[in-house]
């Protein structure tokens, strides 16, 4: 406790000249009123403060970045926030007695609050708190804390439970004096006992990340041993016992010494200097043991002043010092080692001061020392990498030589906040925002102090380790927020119920358990309150961000807006979902973008998740201007990952997908067991699938443009090409496979009708065993009907006898789709032209148009895709287009056309009851959000239904998970990949039984995403057809239907090899999903000749191509009665 006696008595004790001296005015003051004195701080003093409705184990993000600083001539020190794009003017605190010489500032990990020490020329030490909205009165807690030159006292906050340590000098007690602080209550003054103490100089605290320990550095005289450093550790309720780390300090002024715990390990790291030695010495802490003494590399000359920065994603740490040789000079610990010393700096105005700091990044990319050179005004600086130092850099003027600097990490990865006063005693802030200084900020043009003193401190949000939360992971928010949280705001929307927000600037982090190398997505929706304006604005209000960061790497960063898109672009390729007015600002309105999505590749055991908005504050009304939230997050293994490159299926074939396409046909074009991709444009390409997708080898065919069939032309066991078009955009071509995938061109096999083509289908029209070409050109809609023979040839026609050259229904259109629509066993025709047309068999080779209600958005510059499947499992074809309209998803058409009378009724668009439209009514203007291109079928996830990929033009793609009761859910994809996308296809290219992504783009590599559903739901159909007189033996158009056991239930329905998408096919075998593989089945198979029944239980089917035997395969063939094969090839290729 403070000695009265000395109080009363109008003298004061000099610790360095250990001399009794008069008191100033200051010390007569408390004199004066010796029985308030003593009672102030003797009483367990209960002070008024805000406090959380909940303890939280993470920061509260709502804490405000301040600056604390002192005036001079004042006694009241001035606070200043910062609204994230400027400072507010300093508004002046309660008087603390004394112009303050040191002003501590920290930040509460646990609640809105800031602890305040400062030590004026009367040697009184004062604390404060901020309680989020306003300052507690200052409380005097020592009177006589030695010279004023010292730094005699500091606070910490334990991180776990959010109270404050106090510590400070008593030189009337000629020992320690610490106090607590837990939200409330200011405890009473307990005495900490350092053995022999005379003195004190300087007083460090630092706090332990996730713990309630904070280790205690002091300065100070010892026993009459000099400047002695040493330490002690509090464990969250009492101290342990003081450790001497060095008997020689080399000065009592100056802080010779630094402390910080490495991020990962959190083990400590202590350097310190020895008189007379150039060399640092360190100890390292772990846990509550010290290492013996070791040396770091000489500095040149002894170190007055130290500085550590720890790495926030890794053990390394920086190291800084100013020697009696006016030189800075820089290390990196690596976690066991230090690095070789760099000279940064040889001129400095001297070491009386701290003429420099360090630094790291909050996100670990870049570390930061920025430091004065004598007799310049503007800041010298230099960064680290990670592996070296760069050149010395020029930074901003501060107006006058600089004095004190400090480096604070701020609250976004690349943001360091930057405090000095110079030797015009003005106080400048600025930032650092990963490549350069902001421009300055003058707060005080006569700050108080002494020049060797810091009366300034800077203080963000505190940001311990959370408490990672394990993947999978999941949060609706309408429960509170847990520990893996940095925050645990949220906030209540009638129609919308809970979601995590409002924010403003702050980040939002997640902590979750991740396993290095392993892909993740991360799908939540996003609140944008009041007026997000986009990229640009015309009244400075933009740009307005929103970005989402793994660990160090931005995964998520777009301009978003939803009051004037027309006028104020955002990169954001979706439409928002609803707006409205949410109760917030009534002037503007809230919008709410369903499923965001992102990916990352984990690179630690814990990943954290920073979700930030980046917005321009135009009126700095903070969280009332622009602000946000999030609302149903989760988080899990990706589904899909891009194994492209490791594949080698990044390959490039069409420069230009409206003029050469970039269509995908899947099969197995070498007979080895797996299936191969064709890739059309203007350098097509035959990917050779190399042992189930081990790897693919890519084969240039040369310009093969737009739609190309799938088909085995000679019916000689192996699939051939038919092209739409070569260089000229009027020539056929057939590819002629040799049975290896090795092709050559047979020409047009007679059939030279069409021109200006784009799109050709495969199908057996007139039913003889032979397939048949169809082609919807502009000059008019053809068939080439097969000669029917092994050298094939084709006879071409036009005739409107066909049904399907008729008035008004040919002309300049696209791609088609096909499938048997209508269930006569023949295959019916969709071409993209004139809104669609519909041409569906009358079973004896000829057709009829009848749309049945269909209608999408078709055009020259709306070139897109189609696919037919049964998403509804009724054993009707139904249609999926994309749709290349502003903002917009694509069309779903259920085929409702079977009635009591047969074919009769209409398809209905079902796109918004099935959940899949977006918002069509936002006028984008000058962002022009393109729509989609293509659109695929597939049982993604092996649960007995078709689920929905729809590809976005520039990227906006959308999976649709089938609900099973005729409506879809939106899910993450995990595909991030930019460019302008052509075509997409769900296929089984590794033959482990679930249905992988692949896509195309245009000037770009052609993507391939693994599915990793993993399981054994699935069984895969392979047919033959017997050729001549029965079903082509590719048996394209064949229809395959999955059944019960008895026969009494259908359960799916595929249609083999058929038209789909931006110019492409179905693979050639059917993949059904959703089975148990124990249970037996019936497949129905839809011949020309004979409908083919077969009992199979996937787990005892296989089929055994050259040598791949490929599981829960089943190969029916048409020339004999269904059996499962176990099919073995003699040269080669199947036996038909």
């Amino acid at each position: 406790m403070t000695n009265l006696t000395s109080a009363m008595t109008g003298s004061c004790w000099n610790a360095k000249s250990r001399a009794v001296g008069p008191c100033d005015a200051a010390r007569s003051r408390a004199a004066s009123h010796p029985i308030a004195c003593r009672l102030l701080i003797a009483l367990n003093l209960v002070i008024t403060a805000w406090v959380a409705s909940a303890p939280r184990a993470c920061a509260d993000s709502s804490s405000s970045v301040m600056v604390v600083y002192s005036v001079d001539g004042s006694n009241q020190p001035k606070a200043s926030t910062w609204s994230g794009s400027a400072w507010s003017s300093g508004s002046s605190l309660s008087s603390v007695g004394g112009e303050a010489n040191w002003v501590i500032l920290k930040n509460c990990p646990t609640r809105n609050e800031m602890a305040c020490a400062t030590f004026d020329p009367a040697s009184d030490v004062n604390v404060m708190f901020f309680n989020g909205s306003s300052w507690s009165s200052p409380v005097e807690v020592c009177i006589n804390a030695d010279e004023v030159d010292d730094r005699s006292v500091d606070i910490a906050y334990e991180q776990l439970s959010g109270d404050a340590l106090v510590v400070y000098y008593d030189l009337d007690e000629n020992n320690f004096g610490y106090r607590t602080y837990n939200g409330t209550t200011l405890s009473s003054e307990t005495d900490l006992a350092r053995s022999g103490i005379t003195g004190n100089d300087y007083v460090l605290l630092v706090s332990k990340p996730d713990s309630d320990q904070i280790v205690l550095i002091t300065l100070g005289q010892v026993s009459g041993n000099g400047e002695v450093i040493s330490a002690n550790i509090w464990n969250g309720s009492s101290w342990l016992g003081w450790t001497t780390i060095e008997s020689s300090a080399p000065t009592n002024d100056n802080e010779c010494f630094a402390f910080c715990f490495e991020s990962i390990s959190g083990k400590g790291l202590l350097v310190y200097g020895e008189s007379g030695q150039s060399q640092p010495r360190y100890r390292t802490l772990t846990g509550t043991s010290w290492s013996s003494e070791a040396s770091v590399p000489s500095v040149g000359s002894v170190p007055w002043w130290m500085r550590l920065a720890p790495a926030p994603n890794s053990n390394s740490v920086l190291f800084a010092s100013l020697d009696a040789a006016n030189d800075v000079n820089v290390n990196v610990w690596n976690g066991t080692s230090w690095g070789s010393n760099v000279q940064v700096e040889t001129n400095a105005p001297g070491y009386a001061q701290r003429y420099f700091d360090i630094a790291f990044e909050p996100g670990g990319a870049i570390g930061l020392v920025a430091y004065v050179e004598s007799g310049q005004s503007s800041l010298r600086y230099r960064t680290w990498n990670g592996t070296s130092w760069s050149s010395e850099q020029t930074g901003t003027n501060l107006g006058n030589q600089g004095r004190t600097i400090a480096l604070t990490p701020g609250t976004s990865d690349q943001e360091i906040f930057v405090a000095a006063t110079d030797d015009g005693n003005d106080l400048e802030v600025f930032r650092w925002t990963g490549s350069g200084f902001t421009s300055t900020t003058q707060l005080e043009g006569t700050v108080g102090g002494l020049s060797s003193t810091e009366p300034f401190m800077i203080s963000v949000p505190a940001s311990r380790p959370l408490v990672p939360a394990n993947t999978p992971y999941a949060h609706d928010f309408e429960s509170s927020m847990g520990a893996e949280w940095s925050a645990g705001t949220r906030s209540f929307v009638s129609t919308f119920t809970n979601f995590a927000g409002r924010h403003h600037s702050k980040p939002l982090k997640l902590a979750l358990n991740t396993t290095p190398g392993e892909t993740y997505t991360v799908m939540f929706d996003f609140y944008a309150i009041d007026s997000w304006d986009g990229a640009t604005s015309n009244n400075n209000s933009a740009p307005d961000f929103f970005s989402v960061s793994a660990g160090s790497t931005q995964i998520f960063s777009h301009t978003l807006t939803h009051e004037w898109p027309s006028t104020r672009a955002g990169s954001y390729p979706y439409s928002y979902d609803q707006i409205g007015d949410y109760g917030y600002n009534s002037w503007h309105k809230d919008a709410i973008f369903r499923k965001m999505q992102a990916t990352f590749i984990a690179t630690d055991t814990t990943t954290t998740l920073s979700f930030q908005g980046v917005v321009t504050d135009e009126n700095s009304a903070g969280v009332d201007d622009e602000s946000w939230g999030i609302d149903n997050i989760a988080v899990d293994v990706a589904r899909f990952v891009d194994v492209s490159s490791a594949a080698g299926f990044n390959v490039s074939t069409s420069t230009a997908f409206d003029n050469f396409g970039g269509g995908m046909s899947w099969g197995d074009f070498d007979n080895d067991g797996d299936l191969d991709c064709y890739i059309s444009g203007n350098t097509a390409r035959l990917l050779k699938n190399n042992d189930a997708g081990a790897s693919f080898t890519a084969v240039s065919l040369g310009d093969l443009r737009r739609q190309a069939a799938m088909v085995d032309i000679d019916n000689d066991g192996d699939l051939d090409l038919w092209v739409a078009t070569t260089n000229d955009f009027n020539t056929e071509r057939c590819m002629l496979n040799n049975g290896s995938a090795s092709f050559t061109s047979g020409g047009n096999l007679g059939f030279s009708g069409p021109s200006n083509n784009e799109n050709c289908a495969a199908a057996d029209v007139n039913a003889d065993g032979w397939p048949d070409i169809v082609m919807f050109s502009e000059n008019g809609n053809w068939i080439g009907h097969h000669t029917g023979s092994t050298s094939p040839a084709l006879s071409g026609t036009n005739a409107s006898s066909y049904g399907l050259h008729t008035s008004r229904n040919y002309g300049n259109g696209d791609y088609s789709s096909t499938g048997d629509i209508n269930h006569d066993g023949r295959v019916d025709f969709f071409y993209h032209y004139g809104g669609g047309r519909l041409f569906c068999s009358n079973g004896d080779g000829t057709f009829t148009y009848n749309n049945r209600n269909i209608g999408i958005s078709t055009g020259e510059s709306l070139k897109l895709g189609s696919a037919w499947g049964d998403y509804d499992n009724d054993g009707d074809l139904d249609l999926a287009t994309a749709r290349m309209s502003e903002a917009c998803s694509g069309y779903l058409w259920r085929n409702d056309c079977f009635t009591s009378n047969g074919f009769t009724g209409n398809f209905t668009n079902v796109t918004s009851s099935a959940g899949l439209s977006v918002n069509t009514e936002v006028d984008y203007g000058p962002d022009d959000k393109p729509g989609t291109r293509s659109v695929a079928w597939g049982d993604y996830d092996n649960d007995g239904d078709l689920d929905l990929f729809i590809l976005g033009a520039k990227g906006a793609h959308y999976l649709y998970q089938n609900q099973g009761n005729g409506t879809f859910a939106r899910v993450a994809h995990g595909i991030n990949t930019s460019g302008t996308f052509i075509d997409c296809c769900f296929v089984d290219y590794d033959n482990d039984g679930d249905l992988d992504l692949a896509l195309t783009r245009e000037n770009g590599t052609a993507m391939l995403y693994r599915n990793r559903t993993n399981n054994t739901s699935y069984l895969k159909v392979c047919l033959a057809g017997r050729g001549a007189g029965g079903t082509p033996k590719d048996a394209i158009g064949t229809r395959v239907e999955l059944w019960n056991a008895s026969g009494t239930q259908r359960l799916a329905r595929r249609d083999i090899g058929v038209a789909r998408g931006y110019g492409g096919t179905e693979p050639i075998w059917a993949h059904f999903g959703g089975v148990n593989p124990s249970t037996e089945y019936q497949l129905k198979v839809y011949f020309a000749t004979t409908t083919t029944v077969k009992t199979v239980r996937p787990s005892e089917a296989s089929t055994t191509i050259g040598t791949r035997t490929i599981p829960q395969m089943i190969s029916i063939s048409e020339s004999s009665p269904a059996t499962i094969m176990k099919w073995k090839e003699n040269v080669n290729k199947p036996s038909l």
